[in-house]
């Protein structure tokens, strides 16, 4: 019983140590078109010129080092969502400035080294879960309505609206942490001047 009871704590330890060490593996990157409109989990256009990449298995918010082994360039991104269906053999989908710097060919595939720099907090952390939506006012005229939500869109954010008692709700949901303030600026040059934050559930798990 108490060999037992010992071995456990010794896995408990092991495991906890091993989660605090950067991340180090091979992996392939594959560089994904980007198609107009296309939005991340945190809610923000996936943009070609930004260093970020897609992940079913690195956590959301994680910094992450890249380096081609062919060719010895690197660089690092941020995993700024989740793109389960990759192609196959392929773990992470990145931008276009990324594949530049790695200097991915025509094929825009690569074997390369992945190195997890600080992991994402991304989920419910003594009630904290990370995520939060942006509650931006209710509208009585559908016209004004749709006229925020166009400036919103434009600004390459991803609103939604919502009927509530007879008005128009308009809110920004989803946005991870750390990607509040980007939002929040992006919010503000809409022409909305006190934006309201609040946190949400992880909608992810």
């Amino acid at each position: 019983m108490h060999i037992i009871l010992a071995m456990r704590r010794f896995l408990t330890a092991l495991a906890l140590s091993v989660s605090i060490l950067p991340l180090s593996a091979e992996k392939a990157v594959w560089y994904m078109p980007v198609e107009p409109g296309f939005t991340t989990d945190a809610g923000t256009f996936f943009l070609p010129d930004a260093f970020e990449g897609l992940s079913d298995e690195i956590p959301t918010g994680s910094s992450v080092a890249l380096k081609n082994e062919e060719n010895g360039k690197s660089t690092v991104i941020t995993i700024t969502g989740n793109l389960p269906e990759l192609p196959e053999g392929y773990d992470i989908a990145i931008t276009e400035a990324a594949s530049e710097e790695l200097g991915i060919g025509t094929e825009g595939k690569a074997d390369v080294s992945v190195s997890v720099l600080s992991e994402g907090t991304i989920g419910d952390d003594n009630g904290n879960t990370g995520w939060y939506t942006f509650r931006l006012g209710t509208f009585e005229s559908g016209k004004e309505a749709y006229e925020a939500y166009r400036r919103l869109e434009d600004n390459g954010l991803k609103p939604y609206i919502e009927e509530k008692d007879g008005a128009l709700e308009l809110s920004i949901q989803h946005i991870v942490a750390f990607r509040m303030a980007e939002v929040e600026n992006l919010i503000r040059i809409s022409g909305f001047s006190d934006p309201e934050a609040v946190m949400e559930a992880n909608p992810y798990t």
